[in-house]
């Protein structure tokens, strides 16, 4: 189910407006600039997802996904390698060491800056198309590929939309990237009611 180069711009634009959002609330947050990519937005089948986001350097094993359905269906990740994942909770939890895992205060850490991140991005995604959407509870993984974190909120026909942007905490060795899964039935429909504002906001 392709999309048109017209529908994968307006559909980069929202996400880039989103992640605009999340990065200044998330600049706030660490006290330090977000440099943010341009979206990437891609079809595949579920089973070959890993595939693509390895091929674009991708190596995830620390998400946040949160899930959405009502006027849409799908889910939503903040994904980050292993190191920068203890990276951002050390800053955020105030450490002076790397921790060697993840323990229980700074799993809340990263789901709380998943509530922040994914949150600005699916409220953009509902306000400018105008489908009100119910946001589940964010959970955490550090233990399975993204594609098996995504297969849970699969449609039968297995096809995933990827809006992939890539953020880079300034002066720190720390990076991570937003993946959202959406139902292949209902994306074309909230392409086409998008309104997209004439001037999108810096990042």
């Amino acid at each position: 189910m392709p999309l048109s180069p017209e529908q994968c711009d307006t559909l980069a634009e929202l996400i880039n407006i989103g992640v605009g959002r999340a990065a200044a609330a998330l600049a706030d947050l660490v006290g330090e600039r977000i440099a943010l990519s341009v979206p990437r937005v891609d079809v595949c089948e579920l089973d070959e997802l890993d595939a693509r986001l390895d091929a674009d350097g991708h190596c995830f094993e620390t998400l946040v996904y949160q899930d959405f359905d009502g006027g849409l269906y799908g889910r939503a990740v903040l994904a980050f390698p292993t190191h920068s994942g203890r990276k951002f909770a050390q800053l955020l939890g105030h450490l002076n060491d790397l921790p060697d895992e993840l323990d229980v205060d700074l799993h809340g850490i990263l789901v709380e800056v998943g509530n922040i991140v994914l949150g600005s991005v699916l409220g953009t995604v509902s306000n400018l198309s105008g489908r009100r959407l119910t946001c589940h509870v964010p959970e955490l993984s550090s233990h399975s590929p993204l594609s098996t974190v995504m297969a849970t909120r699969a449609t039968p026909r297995r096809v995933v939309f990827i809006a992939d942007v890539d953020f880079l905490v300034d002066r720190r060795d720390i990076r991570g990237s937003i993946v959202c899964l959406f139902e292949s039935n209902g994306i074309r429909a909230v392409i086409d009611t998008i309104a997209l504002p004439t001037v999108a906001p810096d990042p």
